[in-house]
């Protein structure tokens, strides 16, 4: 399964790469680029 440092370090990466500054920001960018897509 995930643990928990794994989920972690997995959304620091996220993060990293969106720019997004918290979890509604990371939201908003993920939604805007899903919408962009289709």
């Amino acid at each position: 399964g995930l643990t928990v440092e794994t989920a972690r370090n997995y959304s620091k990466k996220i993060y990293a790469k969106t720019g997004a500054r918290g979890h509604a920001e990371l939201v908003r960018i993920i939604l805007t680029s899903v919408l962009a897509i289709s």
